[in-house]
């Protein structure tokens, strides 16, 4: 592993620890009821969010990774997301505007929601990052990261309320942003430039329909479970089942960082040599199923014990959820990580179609067992919605039944002694 990427890691360790640390402080300081209603915010606002994203994180950094690309392929990027940040950003406002929602609920969604036009300069951290400048890309998050907790220290001391909790996350976000975008253009010399070349906005921008679709539909399965709680049990009971969500998916951040790291290198595997590439897609599946499998086996025996301890009895459940849930983490990784093969083979409907059909089995369970089970019900639905969008369905696909073979070594693997050891070798030298 390269230095820029060990950094990089060691940032992502860095802020899963800070903002797990700050989610117990807000939690306990603000209670489950208005714990819910931030969660509440992020999770909608997310929905906008990934729409001004078009779903291009990855594709963007794949092309600009490319050799021989033009110079000005980031301008083509650029555009595309202002276009659809100012669409989302002027729908959010509206809707807000139109629901019976209370006071502080609205405002906790226009807070988060300045996040939405700031994915216009996404662009910039998908170029540095197509560049392997990792360790500025870690650098930069985690000066972020230091200048969010501090305004969120200074919140909680002096017992503010939670929407300046809200404007630090925000603050987050647009601080990375603008100073990526600063390094870039100082370091590259790139110009803004308005004769826009259309034929590859074309292009894009049809690929961008099906990314689109299926990162929309990917966010949907994984905040649905939230929104209806809050619709269906109320802002409490989505305060603590937030916080069982925040030991599990917390995770999520440091394990996809080798995904992230390994792309442009799959995708010059991937143009060299096709046994090359599918061999290092099925170790980076491997090790990721592992460190699952150990996530796992630590929740199921302490989970319930160690909710209590961190967020207080106020948040205590009547039924354990926390060792369900976190049998739902192999399967998300197991999404993220069939991207690149998606896009390596240029698969972008099947890639958003098996999120769709997750998407519409997440939201048609979630309302059938919440209101049948409550919270334990809501886990169920998530759980296994998650495991046939990102897993089962690819057996019904001719162009996916590697995929579904590759994905299966990689779990298979948990119990193999052998691979164990290749796969610390492949982490250690990758």
């Amino acid at each position: 592993m390269k230095n820029g990427d060990k950094l990089l890691l060691i940032e992502k360790a860095c802020r899963i620890f800070i903002t797990a640390l700050f989610s117990i402080w807000v939690a306990r300081v603000y209670g489950p009821a208005a714990y819910g209603e931030l969660l509440f915010a992020i999770s909608f606002i997310y929905l906008f969010i990934t729409f001004a994203s078009l779903g291009m994180e990855n594709y963007m950094v794949q092309n600009l990774s490319i050799p021989d690309k033009s110079k000005d392929e980031w301008l083509v990027f650029f555009w595309m997301r202002m276009c659809s940040s100012l669409i989302a950003s002027l729908s959010c406002v509206v809707i807000v505007l139109l629901m019976d929602w209370n006071e502080q609920k609205v405002i906790l969604c226009f807070i988060v929601g300045i996040q939405i036009p700031l994915l216009t300069l996404g662009v910039f951290q998908a170029t540095l990052k197509s560049m392997e400048k990792f360790a500025e890309i870690a650098v930069i998050q985690l000066l972020s990261l230091i200048l969010s907790a501090l305004l969120k220290s200074i919140v909680l001391f002096n017992g503010w309320g939670i929407g300046w909790i809200a404007f630090a996350i925000s603050l987050d976000a647009a601080f990375v942003a603008l100073v990526m975008m600063m390094v870039l253009l100082k370091t590259r010399n790139l110009k803004l430039k308005f004769n826009i070349p259309w034929q590859q906005f074309k292009i894009h921008f049809k690929r961008a329909g099906f990314l689109l679709v299926g990162a929309f539909s990917a966010i949907l399965y994984m905040r649905i479970d939230q929104l209806m709680v809050m619709e269906l049990l109320g802002a409490e009971f989505l305060g603590k089942y937030g916080v069982v969500v925040k030991l599990v998916d917390g995770w999520i951040p440091l394990l996809t960082i080798l995904v992230s790291t390994s792309l442009p290198r799959l995708t010059r595997a991937f143009h060299k040599d096709i046994n090359s590439f599918e061999e290092e897609f099925i170790i980076l599946n491997s090790c990721m199923m592992k460190i699952c499998f150990l996530i796992a086996v630590l929740y199921l025996f302490i989970g319930d014990e160690l909710l209590e301890f961190i967020f207080g009895e106020s948040f205590k459940t009547r039924v354990s959820i926390i060792g369900i849930l976190c049998f739902s983490l192999p399967f998300v990784l197991l999404s993220n990580i069939s991207w690149s093969y998606y896009l390596q083979y240029n698969l972008y409907f099947l890639g958003s179609l098996r999120l769709v059909i997750g998407a519409l089995l997440n939201i048609v369970l979630n309302f059938i067992f919440i209101e049948k089970w409550g919270l334990i019900g809501c886990v169920f639905a998530t759980v296994i919605s998650y495991s046939v969008s990102s897993l089962f369905i690819h057996v019904f696909f001719k162009s996916t039944r590697k995929l579904f073979s590759m994905q299966l070594k990689g779990l298979i693997s948990v119990v193999i002694p052998a691979s164990w050891l290749r796969d610390l070798k492949w982490v250690r030298h990758g």
